[in-house]
């Protein structure tokens, strides 16, 4: 771990967030070797606090870095892990991967050309809670199969407005559906008028390649915050509130508690990166693969809701055979 040099784009508060994640996984602190932001006070801040070196430019914060951190704006991520992976350097890029399909699907095929490890900050896969359900779910599936999925995430105030609650909240519980799932979902067509997409809320429905039924709510500027999952697996019930750090199992009417480890998602996430990183196991963090099909699930649900609130008299398609 010693020959880790690792960079980050971005010195805001995520980044120090994921810098000291890091630490607490196993990072040397000498392994912070520099920063890039824009903001200059931004980046000396954060190489007073890490003992990074601030650099002029994020070129120059690569070329000393064996691996990078991006923890720039949401419109940023594309552009500055396409210059991470074309110097041949390790990406770890904060969610969402990118804001359009091409520029995710370029990414994973270049990464994955270049045998660069490319992972993305789906980090609520991590969280205790999620991994409690993950492994209840693993003892009861065996004869019984997953039917619903229910997920409410909503925020008085995203730390940040730099893109969609679509790209911003609700990214994270497609990538818990899809994960749950294992084989994939699609959009739920038959509920398309109840697709809400915008700056400040989304709702969608999907289903799962084996019927299950799955439903993603999320909003930003709402009276309280609430971060719920809700899976049934035939007539039991799994209930888990991540904000509160519980899970319980619901069966013929009796609520028990589940045990949760009380651990940080982030530090968890982080000591996965570095086992990838320095190759002492190959299954870490979300990759750019996993990242992708999120992202074209979204970009779906998005251009549905933009065409059902666009079809006035005036562009709707004709009854019959036209022309």
């Amino acid at each position: 771990m010693n020959s880790l040099r690792v960079a980050f784009l971005g010195g805001g508060t995520m980044a120090l967030r994921q810098a000291a994640a890091l630490l607490d996984a196993g990072l040397p602190r000498s392994g912070l070797v520099s920063v890039y932001d824009r903001d200059v006070a931004v980046a000396h801040a954060f190489a007073d606090r890490f003992g990074a070196t601030p650099m002029p430019s994020s070129r120059a914060a690569l070329q000393v870095a064996s691996h990078v951190v991006i923890a720039t704006t949401a419109g940023s991520h594309a552009s500055d892990a396409f210059e991470a992976l074309t110097m041949r350097r390790g990406v770890f890029v904060e969610k969402p991967l990118a804001l359009t399909v091409r520029d995710g699907a370029a990414l994973t095929i270049l990464a994955e050309r270049l045998s660069l490890p490319l992972h993305v900050g789906l980090s609520e896969r991590f969280h205790p809670v999620v991994r409690a359900l993950a492994n209840s779910l693993a003892n009861t599936v065996e004869a019984r199969r997953v039917t619903r999925i229910e997920t409410v995430r909503n925020l008085r105030s995203m730390r940040a407005r730099d893109c969609s609650v679509a790209m911003n909240l609700a990214v994270h519980d497609v990538d818990l559906a899809l994960t749950l799932t294992h084989e994939g979902l699609t959009l739920d067509t038959t509920h398309a008028a109840q697709t809400v997409t915008g700056l400040s809320s989304f709702h969608a429905r999907f289903i799962g390649a084996r019927g299950e039924a799955v439903s993603i709510a999320a909003a930003d500027g709402v009276s309280r915050d609430v971060r719920t999952i809700t899976v049934t697996v035939d007539s039991t019930t799994f209930e888990g509130d991540l904000l509160a750090g519980t899970l319980s199992q619901v069966a013929m009417g009796v609520r028990t508690p589940v045990l949760v480890e009380r651990v940080s998602g982030l530090v968890s996430q982080a000591s996965a990166l570095l086992s990838v990183w320095t190759g002492r196991q190959a299954l870490g963090p979300a990759t750019a693969r996993d990242a992708f099909r999120g992202l074209a699930l979204l970009a779906r649900a998005t251009r549905t809701a933009h065409e059902r609130a666009h079809r006035t008299p005036e562009n709707l398609p004709p009854f019959g055979p036209f022309g």
